[in-house]
């Protein structure tokens, strides 16, 4: 059994006189929610790196052919029978992860 909500509280202060006797909010759906103002920021900076991404991709293709190559000639440098084991672990883990979270979560 829980308490009252105490006055002045959010919860007290929602819970009296918006809601009917069905429970149905008749506020409008903007005001109940309270956007932060991090995740304007968060949203700002996530949006300028995509265009950056995207900007890099189709102004330096000479630079990113040759990031591409350099990638390229790294993951040749690495041991065959390392490079078989980093594809098997991670192969291994893209299916158990989902797994663990799907089995957490229930």
């Amino acid at each position: 059994m829980t308490s009252p909500p105490v006055e002045g509280t959010a919860v007290a202060e929602s819970s009296s006189i918006d809601r009917d006797m069905s429970g149905t909010d008749h506020r409008p759906p903007g005001e109940r929610y309270f956007r932060h103002p991090g995740d304007v920021v968060r949203t700002a900076l996530w949006g300028a790196a995509t265009l950056a991404l995207i900007a890099f991709d189709e102004l330096a293709t000479e630079t990113n052919a040759a990031l591409a190559t350099d990638l390229g000639r790294v993951a040749t440098a690495i041991h065959r029978t390392a490079r078989e084991l980093l594809l098997g672990l991670t192969q291994v883990m893209s299916v158990t992860t989902p797994v663990a979270v799907l089995a957490a979560l229930a």
